[in-house]
């Protein structure tokens, strides 16, 4: 069969045109347009969206037996999802595929070719595992909607460019450039999205529509220098395109042996604490292996190859290149015509050829892509002689007893070639790698080593959504001026005082190859400052400052955040174990998963409510659960330490006796999804949630539970991972339900599963925080709520407080607080365990989205100040007197005159 090629983004154009939402590349070339060579984008392209009968006149014009396109995933399903089919893409690609076979062309599908939907990017696109269910459920969608005449499917197209450039370099979108980790991620998810595709078809299709799905892989050809080096030649050839045809084409699967060896090796060697490469469990490689009806095959290019001292010492440390560890070169008798792109080793591909048969049993090829680039022109004679010289070695290869069924070139027409733009015509996509310096933008973070975290990107964002465009780069430079933090600490008498690790400080590459030794200074310091004068540290290991390298991979949505945040957790213990006796894990999960992933609130700033929301809340109940086993099986007998997880819970009151089911259910969707896992006595998220987000589901399309389940064995691990129930509180609310909530709230959403609706009522005190009021009452509430439905465990009340515009008297502040810890004692009274109470906060700092124009200290910080000069409000001193005399006195009226002294214990 003889046919041409081409890809949906390359050649379509109608970038958002008819329903059809962004995809990776049109985010990388509209928001870091200069990536491409020449400035360019594929917004119109070839305009093939309504061009396409033209195309097929071409393909007419040439004769050809097949045409190898793109289906264009963003295109058919907007959202990522198969809840909404968009028609208008249905519509283009039938008008397609009809318009050719009307002439005998056969179709030839490419499922996906490099343009993921930026939705699932945003979750970690091929680095996240669960990418194996959405690639899986588009695949069907797309069997179901073309194969009744579409005979040929490939399912991912040149796995090593998607993999080591998108994800390991930054040469193609994503354009990540986390290398030797995020690519390896990647390797796994697609053999594994690949297999899946291939098994839907195969059981659920092929019955019927009698067609054949393969992969296609790109394989170049890597010569051995000499005879010394071929270990060198065959490391190589198996690093770029062996990892994924052994898994898929060997009779004993799974990556190449070499492979799983070096890279072990030098994980361990750099301090891993596993393999960078991702184990394949035998179910994993029975699952992949078989799965190709073709061996799939773009071919462009030769190398030669040679290891010696020197490779060892040239490539980023860890990086895929300096785990294969080899140096390659082209001769330059090799270049026809102008372009450097392509170079013309015919042997090469025969070599490839016979390579394949002989590895793989000789399995049926599909020569998918093969072709030249040039600068343009009509009188193309090189790519001619490229042609004439490539096919010449096809035969020869068929002579040899390959088994070639077909030949495609790469490609119909001009494209745009992705980082080359449309500055050569028929790239050559296996460009060299081009290895770029990652620049930390902050001046603090060059002194210090610390690496950027995603309040570090949000806030660095142009047009600036923090407001009056805040950052925290300097914040309230607790960095330089900790000596000062504890000296408040002891004016106010504090029995304890919690504060909350960078991680991208302490590991600047997040992972915990290297510990920033200025850091962990850092960190002593504060520490031993603290406890010099008996103040009790208590340490948060995550507050919101996700390392922006793993925000990359998807953050708290992709599944592997388990290892990473157990990884960094150890590390700490180590550290600061010693004299730290109290350990929050994670702060206040729903604000980090649903005011992060779904309500554009908090960094990262996504929306993908309902979804990415729910993915995050079971992987961070996960990652909360095993570190809490770490320290309770590793640490706890050396250190004697707690650990507990911090809860935000407010208090929702029904509207109406009609309400108090809505009211519940608010409770469960907004902390019991925390809450319930690790508390109650069944375990497992909510009943209520699961009901309604499985029926929800299924009205809209999913093929399964937007709420993602745990195994038995992962409720066991959460319940019961606790030695007390953190607690942020600071307002409440009235809830309603009634016939004006159905369609309120868009679809798919956490609050159109919930279907309730909440509200403050105007005559409660107000902060300056337009979500905060003085309702004591509710605070009761919460604390009996707990008290009833979990078994009364111990309660550290983490944060509670009030926020104002300025100033250093701050009656409404001193209000809040009386009232608040007066509601406190009277749960006390009632029987609560509650054994510590955390005002927020110590000084003003950066309030998030809000900058610095909330405050919530009880000392005011002067941010015009170099100094960032801290003075005590009038709250600083009542907060003083109670902790002093442990009363609570509503009469008692401070002399600010006579200043803050530190009383001494």
């Amino acid at each position: 069969m003889f046919g041409t090629a081409t890809a949906s983004y390359q050649v379509e154009g109608a970038w958002d045109v008819d329903g059809k939402s962004e995809n990776i590349w049109d985010h990388l070339t509209h928001t870091n347009p200069c990536k491409v060579l020449d400035c360019s984008n594929g917004d119109i392209a070839d305009n093939s969206y309504y061009l396409y009968k033209r195309d097929v006149e071409m393909m007419r014009e040439l004769g050809l037996e097949t045409y190898r396109f793109s289906i264009s995933w963003s295109r058919i399903l907007p959202t990522g999802f198969p809840n909404y089919i968009n028609e208008a893409g249905v519509a283009y690609y039938n008008n397609l595929i009809d318009e050719m076979l009307k002439y005998n062309i056969q179709p030839i599908i490419t499922l996906y070719h490099w343009d993921l939907p930026q939705k699932l990017q945003d979750m970690g696109g091929w680095a996240n595992n669960e990418i194996v269910n959405w690639f899986g459920d588009y695949a069907r969608v797309i069997f179901n909607l073309f194969g009744d005449r579409v005979k040929y499917f490939i399912t991912i197209n040149e796995p090593h460019q998607v993999c080591a450039l998108g994800y390991g370099n930054e040469l193609l979108a994503p354009a990540l450039n986390i290398q030797g980790i995020a690519d390896y991620l990647c390797v796994k998810n697609l053999l594994l999205a690949h297999a899946r595709a291939y098994h839907i078809y195969d059981k659920e299709f092929r019955a019927k529509q009698s067609g054949n799905i393969f992969i296609t892989i790109n394989a170049e050809w890597h010569e051995s220098e000499s005879l010394d080096h071929e270990d060198a030649a065959r490391d190589a050839r198996q690093f770029q395109w062996g990892v994924y045809a052994h898994p898929i084409f060997s009779k004993s699967g799974n990556y190449p042996p070499e492979m799983i060896k070096r890279i072990a090796d030098k994980s361990a060697a750099q301090g891993f604490l596993r393999s960078r490469l991702p184990e394949l469990t035998n179910e994993e490689i029975k699952f992949v292996q078989g799965t190709s009806d073709f061996f799939g095959l773009n071919h462009y290019s030769t190398s030669y190859v040679y290891r010696n001292e020197s490779s060892s010492e040239i490539y980023p440390v860890p990086s895929y290149n300096d785990d294969l560890d080899v140096i390659q070169y082209k001769l330059p008798v090799w270049k026809i015509g102008e372009s450097d792109m392509t170079k013309f080793v015919p042997w090469g591909f025969r070599s490839v050829l016979n390579s394949i048969s002989q590895l793989y049993g000789n399995p049926p090829i599909l020569v998918t892509e093969n072709g030249f680039a040039t600068n343009g022109g009509i009188d193309d004679k090189d790519r001619v002689t490229y042609y004439r010289g490539y096919l010449n070695a096809l035969l020869d290869a068929i002579d040899d007893g390959v088994d070639i069924r077909g030949y495609t070139a790469w490609s119909l027409m001009d494209n745009f070639e992705w980082s080359q733009g449309y500055t050569v015509n028929t790239l050559n996509k296996t460009a060299s790698l081009q290895f770029g310096k990652s620049q930390i933008s902050l001046v603090s973070s060059r002194r210090s080593s610390k690496s950027e975290n995603i309040w570090d990107r949000v806030s660095h964002r142009e047009p600036c959504v923090v407001d009056n465009c805040d950052t925290g780069d300097v914040a309230g430079d607790s960095y330089h001026q900790y000596k000062r933090d504890v000296e408040m600490m002891r004016e106010l008498g504090l029995d304890f005082y919690r504060f909350s690790l960078s991680w991208s400080r302490i590991l600047p590459t997040s992972f915990p190859d290297q510990i920033n030794e200025k850091a962990v200074q850092y960190y002593n310091n504060l520490i031993n400052e603290m406890l010099k004068y008996n103040i009790q540290p208590m340490v948060t290991l995550y507050h919101w400052d996700l390392p922006q390298k793993l925000q990359d991979l998807g953050g708290w949505t992709n599944p592997h955040i388990v290892d990473w945040f157990t990884d960094y957790s150890r590390v700490v213990f180590r550290l600061f174990g010693d004299r730290v006796k109290y350990w929050i894990t994670i702060n206040e999960p729903r604000e980090v998963c649903y005011q992060g992933y779904a309500a554009q609130s908090l960094a990262p700033l996504y929306n993908i409510s309902g979804y990415a929301d729910y993915m995050c809340a079971k992987n961070l109940l996960l990652v909360h659960a095993n570190v809490y086993h770490l320290y309770n099986n590793v640490f706890r007998k050396a250190q004697g330490g707690q650990i507990g997880i911090t809860i935000s819970a407010q208090w929702y009151e029904p509207e109406s006796e009609e309400d108090v089911e809505a009211a519940e259910d608010y409770r469960q969707f907004e902390w019991g999804i925390y809450a319930n896992p690790i508390f109650s006595e069944s375990g497992d998220f909510p009943a209520v949630m699961k009901r309604r987000i499985a029926a929800k589901s299924k009205e809209q399309g999913f093929p399964r539970s937007r709420l993602p389940q745990f195994t038995p064995e992962e409720v066991d691990l959460i319940k019961g991972s606790f030695d007390f129930f953190g607690l942020n509180h600071y307002t409440t609310y009235r809830v309603y339900r009634n016939e004006s909530v159905y369609g309120h709230y868009n679809s798919p959403s956490t609050y159109d599963d919930l279907e309730a609706i909440s509200y403050q009522d105007s005559s409660w005190d107000s902060a300056a925080s337009k979500w905060l009021k003085r309702v004591p009452w509710g605070f009761y509430n919460l604390l009996t709520k707990i008290r009833k439905d979990y078994n009364n465990p111990p309660v550290f009340i983490t944060e509670n407080g009030f926020s104002t515009r300025g100033g250093l008297v701050d009656d409404d502040r001193i209000k809040y607080y009386r009232t608040y810890i007066d509601a406190m004692l009277d749960a006390i009274e009632d029987g609560s365990d509650i054994r510590v109470y955390a005002a927020w906060s110590l000084m003003d700092n950066f309030e998030w989205m809000r900058g610095y124009s909330e405050r919530f200290g009880l000392y005011e910080v002067d941010y015009e100040s170099p100094e960032r000069t801290r003075t005590p409000r009038k709250s600083a001193y009542v907060y003083k007197e109670m902790l002093r005399t442990r009363t609570l006195d509503y009469h008692y009226e401070p002399d600010m005159s006579l200043g803050m002294n530190v009383e001494e214990n």
